[in-house]
C-alpha cells in the first residue's frame, strides 16, 4: 500500500495521470467533497481539470 501511494504522490505531482491511472483500482473511490469520485478515470481527470485551473490561475497572477 505505501509504494502505490508513493507512486499516486510522485506521478500527480508530475502531472503523469496514465500512471496514477496504472495504480488505483476500478473500485477505488476518492471522498471529496460531497461527490466521491469512482475510478481512475473520474480521479485522474479531477486532478488534471484541477492542475490546468491552477496553471491558469498561476499564469494571470503572474501576467503571462
Amino acid at each position: 500500500m505505501i509504494a502505490i501511494a508513493k507512486v499516486f504522490g510522485t506521478s500527480l505531482d508530475q502531472d503523469d495521470f496514465n500512471l496514477t491511472a496504472s495504480v488505483l483500482s476500478e473500485k477505488w473511490v476518492y471522498k471529496i467533497g460531497t461527490s466521491p469520485l469512482n475510478g481512475p478515470t473520474e480521479i485522474c481527470n479531477s486532478y488534471g481539470e484541477n492542475m490546468i485551473a491552477g496553471r491558469k490561475n498561476w499564469m494571470n497572477w503572474n501576467g503571462l
